[in-house]
C-alpha cells in the first residue's frame, strides 16, 4: 500500500474509509501502514484498498 491510498478494514463492521499517510513498511516482521485519524500502525493484511 502506498501513501494516499484509501482503505477499509476487512474485519469487523467498521466501514470507515481511511487515508494511508505513509508507504507501507515492516515492523516486527509484518507489513504495516499508518492511517490518517487512526492511532498506531495497522497490519496491511487487515486492510483492503478501495476506490474513492
Amino acid at each position: 500500500m502506498k501513501k494516499d491510498d484509501v482503505v477499509v478494514f476487512i474485519i469487523g463492521n467498521d466501514k470507515i474509509k481511511y487515508k494511508v499517510i505513509a508507504d507501507e513498511y515492516e515492523l516486527s516482521g509484518r507489513k504495516v501502514v499508518d492511517l490518517e485519524g487512526y492511532s498506531g500502525e495497522v497490519a496491511t493484511e487487515y486492510l483492503k484498498k478501495v476506490n474513492v
